[in-house]
């Protein structure tokens, strides 16, 4: 069971047996026939799993594979999902590899996040929450790239990650657990607001002024390729 009352550590470690336990019932025979069937396909993405976990919480397993080849050698790979409820909506929590630390990292997204993610990218405050969260994920889970202004100093260290379509922003718990607040699209980034601008110095003053950090990854990354004026509004964007 997930209690809200559960600190971040707590729920990490449950996610660990629930990701162990979904990821070990997957009968891969089905993904099996596919791919023999199909061994031209690449990068392919099937149909999400729900798993109860309690009245209050639940996992979604995606399954995936690169390829063919990558099928037969490493067997299916799959995202995993953890959503729970809390007073302040749902929070998902995702895990996986990081090189810098050599060992796993566990994501905690809150509810706010996708909230803007619907309004700003999406533009469909309709959607179910849950249907945001997938939606997210599945147009992003190759592209996240973490950048922190003068490097890990701690918690609450404020970070930033680049998406294929916008910018999520957000804070270290501790050194293998980051907390996503909020999520601006390109879109909101590059409109210049004259009656109400603001220089980027000033932007997110609570994120540590790691703005000028931001312009010069955007500034130097081709596959962004998005210029950035020096007067932008950011009023009301967290």
């Amino acid at each position: 069971m997930i209690l809200e009352t559960m600190s971040y550590q707590e729920i990490a470690r449950r996610f660990d047996i629930i990701y162990d336990e979904v990821n070990q019932s997957v009968n891969q025979s089905p993904y099996r026939r596919f791919f023999i069937k199909n061994k031209k396909a690449t990068n392919v993405t099937f149909t999400p799993k729900k798993r109860t976990i309690d009245e209050n919480s639940y996992a979604i397993l995606v399954p995936m594979s690169l390829s063919y080849k990558d099928f037969m050698t490493n067997g299916l790979k799959g995202a995993t999902y953890l959503i729970y409820g809390t007073k302040n909506g749902k929070m998902l929590v995702s895990k996986g590899w990081s090189c810098k630390i050599n060992g796993f990292t566990y994501a905690f997204y809150t509810s706010h996040f996708f909230d803007r993610y619907r309004e700003r990218f999406l533009q469909d405050l309709s959607m179910p929450k849950d249907d945001a969260m997938m939606e997210f994920f599945k147009r992003n889970i190759y592209s996240a790239c973490e950048y922190f202004k003068d490097g890990y100093k701690g918690a609450e260290t404020s970070f930033f990650t680049i998406t294929n379509e916008g910018v999520a922003l957000g804070v270290c718990i501790d050194s293998n657990k980051l907390l996503y607040k909020t999520f601006i699209d390109y879109g909101s980034l590059s409109r210049n607001k004259k009656e109400e601008s603001e220089s980027l110095s000033g932007m997110f003053k609570e994120y540590g002024g790691m703005m000028e950090r931001m312009r010069q990854v955007m500034s130097s990354d081709p596959k962004i390729g998005m210029a950035i004026s020096d007067e932008i509004s950011f009023r009301n964007l967290l």
